[in-house]
């Protein structure tokens, strides 16, 4: 373990991000399934996710989480909202 880590501001992070993620499937946001083509710009600004292998073309599924939660590529089965 590095001597710098802190052990009191992760668990209080770790805490947070819980308490966000529990209000969320509270709120039941939905999730929608979309297609968008990585060439697209709003692919570039929107989407939050790791490189894609190369070679990839045409459109990519996504997910949405309502609110801006989250926009990010899929390739599962989704339940249309959080709270299922």
């Amino acid at each position: 373990i590095d001597e710098h880590w802190d052990k009191d501001y992760a668990m209080d992070l770790l805490t947070q991000t819980e308490q966000m993620a529990n209000a969320y499937i509270r709120d039941n946001l939905s999730m929608t399934p979309t297609w968008l083509d990585p060439s697209d710009e709003a692919f570039g600004t929107k989407v939050r996710s790791r490189l894609l292998p190369s070679g990839i073309t045409g459109p990519i599924r996504l997910v949405e989480i309502a609110n801006g939660v989250d926009f990010n590529t899929c390739c599962g089965t989704h339940v249309p909202s959080l709270g299922q």
